[in-house]
């Protein structure tokens, strides 16, 4: 994997993560694999990304390549990561995504147990099967911040959430059981019966409506 900074010879079927800084802490902490970073993937000339609303619909949303700036602007454009060349076409992508939004829906989002970077690695897997190297270090602080929390009580993890976010969604943990029913595999089986829904690319998506991952 390498940052590339050139798209003059970019090919529309070559995937990008691109990360976002959301803290600037970031830079002290890189040179031990962590951050606080919200990704998008970029496909077909679009950057597709998960956040969390208040409503039981698709939490996926898209925007111009590298400019995510999510609604509090925090994001701040670090870098973009060549994963590899799809062979899907933009149709199949579009339905990928779709089908992906039955699984990433708004009111799903956690801080810590499913957020933006789970979401992106979810899309890359459907788009690159084979030989996938995923940055490990995206969403590393959000594992650790996991590790710790699920091993508090319910009462200090409440205390934490109020601390921390001050309201009740977004949710920093999430029920185990609940997040590995939502999780897709590899191959892009899901757990449940699920509607497929199609959209073109014509169709709008939209902005998301309310901030999505301050703690990726």
């Amino acid at each position: 994997m390498q940052a590339m900074a050139s798209r003059a010879e970019v090919d529309p079927r070559d995937v990008f993560l691109n990360v976002y800084d959301l803290s600037p802490m970031n830079a002290l902490m890189a040179p031990i694999g962590l951050g606080i970073h919200h990704t998008g993937l970029e496909v077909h000339g679009e950057e597709w990304y998960f956040a969390g609303h208040y409503n039981n619909t698709s939490g996926i949303f898209k925007c111009a390549p590298r400019t995510c700036a999510l609604e509090n602007g925090d994001a701040h454009f670090r870098r973009s990561i060549y994963l590899g060349r799809t062979f899907r076409r933009w149709s199949e992508v579009t339905q990928i995504i779709a089908d992906l939004g039955d699984t990433f829906v708004g009111l799903s989002y956690s801080v810590l147990s499913f957020n933006c970077n789970d979401f992106t690695l979810a899309l890359a897997r459907r788009l690159l099967p084979d030989g996938l190297k995923f940055p490990r270090g995206t969403n590393r602080m959000a594992r650790v911040g996991e590790f710790f929390l699920s091993k508090l009580p319910e009462s200090t993890q409440e205390m934490c959430q109020q601390a921390l976010i001050g309201e009740e969604f977004p949710r920093l943990l999430k029920p185990k059981a609940e997040v590995k029913a939502r999780l897709v595999s590899p191959t892009g089986s899901k757990t449940g019966s699920t509607k497929s829904r199609t959209k073109t690319k014509d169709d709008a998506w939209g902005a998301h409506p309310r901030r999505a991952c301050e703690l990726n």
